[in-house]
């Protein structure tokens, strides 16, 4: 394993740990090939690194304030809802525009033309009069314009079921039945996407001030999905006052249970591979979290072995009382809870060593509770994690490019060392080429295509590595050994852009997943999940092999506590009692 990083990733890491501290972690790190294989990607659980998780901590430490500004919906939810969002003194604007139609499918892809929901986030306090007029475009949806003064559009869609059963019974003066809820995870909207960047000509992400509360990396995207969260708890309390005037409110302890849905697929394995630096930077992060944990010196506190057993209780009963369908390509959840059980059962507060709990678990248990004691590890040291997580934006946005100047000979040196797991594999096998990745003409969304049997390998998508690595090798090798790399370019311009993939990463260790994404064996399940978790995911449903769902914000403050700067320990929420007696009616504002 390198000892070494990037200047840009050393110089932040010396300055808060010290060259010597940081030494010890880096030797510490996990083998690239025992993390970056596709079943361990797929078992790596969220952390306080997670982008949702580090985006709600930020909303508390700075007190952001959500207030409603004004609701306005019928009695099928049509309408709209704006908040007013004061964070950290930048002031921003949250349109929320909510249509009902009967619509078949709504499976929330790109290609849709259908959302029950459209938002809009606007940079500082907007009046009506610029929400309505942004109102006219979002209603051409893909062919509307916008410009800098948004942050970006996003849509949603109800969960019908959970949705109007939340309805029904708070139209009769009763909380919804939580347990019926968790069925699905535990969610009244779902997630269908948030577009920015210059979208429509929005704000473009790197183009935000420094300072802005939003300029981490997709941070945008989670507080999108925050936003609409909200509007789900606000939006059927007000479908249900239509039925009844004095019906129930949502229960704090329910909403706070409940999460936003989320569903992704074959997209996101195209989006892991074609951005190694997002990768590299997203696994090492994580796993300088926890090598800074197994290689503390000298007995664990007790305050943070207490924090580490409180930890597991909570991970326990969450496996055990969330969605517990069983489901394909998932550990099943009940036989996590009972490794975790055995976990608690080791841990001394008089001398606990995390090095021995990594290495025993390891050693006994399957990788999903491996990777789920690593993240409870991470999560007793949050404030470690955060000096960790200023290296996001820096690595993910490392020089991407070709350096010419280098020889031949050093470059083929380079593939032979790091891409051995790739140079190893025999691609000429019948069922290591089975498989290509394509953009849908039809749906605008990555798709999976048959060799020779499905249309569209013409416009083949990048995902195989292993066979780019194999194809510049073997040019490299015929090439004189003290050519320079910009010539060796001229004369096969087909490699540029995997000459740059190797020499941008070589100070980076985990830059590549290890698997044949294209062989017939390939699972996309796995690497769908690894992004995922990454955006904050806690709770995984693949519903097959190419198609995850899941939930994100379960369990994160409610405006009002972000307000008070409390809830920031918010992961594995417990579902609320359903046999709690009715809520009070809501008292309408006059």
């Amino acid at each position: 394993m390198t000892t070494t990083l990037p200047d840009a990733l050393m110089a932040p890491l010396v300055e808060s740990f010290g060259a010597d501290r940081l030494a010890q972690a880096l030797a510490a790190l996990r083998p690239a090939e025992e993390l970056l294989t596709a079943e361990a990607l797929g078992s790596v659980k969220a952390t306080g690194l997670s982008f949702a998780r580090s985006l709600v901590a930020r909303m508390v430490r700075e007190r952001w304030r959500i207030r409603l500004r004004e609701i306005e919906v019928d009695a099928s939810g049509v309408g709209h809802a704006v908040y007013d969002i004061d964070a950290d003194g930048h002031a921003m604007t949250f349109a929320a525009f909510s249509q009902n139609e009967e619509v078949e499918e709504k499976e929330g892809r790109l290609c849709d033309s259908y959302f029950d929901g459209i938002g809009v986030l606007f940079q500082g306090t907007t009046p009506m009069q610029r929400i309505l007029a942004e109102r006219e475009q979002t209603k051409f949806l893909w062919a509307g314009r916008t410009d800098n003064s948004v942050l970006g559009w996003t849509v949603t869609n109800r969960s019908d079921r959970f949705f109007d059963a939340a309805v029904a019974a708070l139209a009769v003066g009763r909380q919804p039945d939580a347990g019926q809820l968790a069925t699905g995870g535990g969610y009244i909207l779902r997630n269908a996407g948030f577009y920015g960047n210059g979208r429509m000509g929005c704000a473009v992400w790197r183009g935000l001030d420094k300072d802005h509360p939003l300029i981490h990396p997709y941070h945008q995207e989670m507080f999108g999905l925050y936003l609409w969260r909200g509007f789900g708890f606000d939006l059927a309390e007000a479908v249900a006052r239509h039925r009844n005037p004095n019906a129930a409110t949502l229960d704090a302890g329910l909403k706070r249970f409940l999460g936003i849905g989320n569903a992704s697929g074959l997209g996101m394995v195209a989006i892991i591979t074609r951005w190694p630096l997002w990768l590299a930077t997203w696994v090492l992060v994580r796993e300088l979290a926890l090598a800074f944990a197994v290689t503390d010196p000298g007995p664990v506190p007790g305050d943070v072995v207490a924090r580490f057993r409180e930890l597991l209780v909570r991970a326990r009963h969450y496996y055990r009382t969330v969605d517990a369908r069983p489901l394909e390509h998932v550990e099943p959840r009940d036989k996590v809870a009972a490794n975790l059980d055995q976990v608690a059962a080791w841990v001394d507060a008089d001398g606990t060593n995390w090095a021995n709990v990594m290495d025993r678990a390891a050693a006994e248990f399957d990788r999903e509770t491996v990777e789920q004691v690593a993240s409870l590890l991470i999560d007793c040291y949050p404030a470690r994690a955060a000096l960790i997580d200023r290296l996001t934006p820096i690595g993910m946005n490392l020089a991407f490019d070709v350096m010419p100047e280098q020889t031949v000979a050093d470059l083929a040196g380079m593939v032979r060392r790091r891409y051995a797991w790739a140079l190893d594999m025999d691609l000429a096998a019948a069922e290591a080429r089975r498989y290509f990745w394509y953009r849908s003409e039809e749906h605008n969304e990555q798709r999976r295509g048959e060799r020779g049997v499905d249309p569209g390998e013409p416009v083949e998508s990048f995902v195989d590595v292993a066979g780019a690595a194999q194809a510049l090798l073997a040019d490299l090798e015929r090439a004189s050994s003290d050519t320079r790399v910009g010539r060796f370019l001229f004369d096969h311009p087909a490699h540029r852009y995997m000459v740059a993939r190797v020499q941008s990463t070589a100070a980076l260790p985990y830059a590549e997943i290890h698997t044949n994404l294209i062989d017939a064996e390939f699972l996309p399940v796995r690497i769908i999940r690894f992004y995922l978790t990454t955006m904050g995911l806690e709770s995984a449903a693949p519903k097959n092999f190419r198609w995850v769902r899941g939930v994100l914000m379960q369990g994160a403050p409610l405006p009002e506590e972000l307000e008070a700067g409390a809830g920031a320990d918010w992961t594995f929420p417990v579902q609320p009692d359903s046999s709690d007696p009715p809520a009070s009616p809501r008292r309408r504002a006059s």
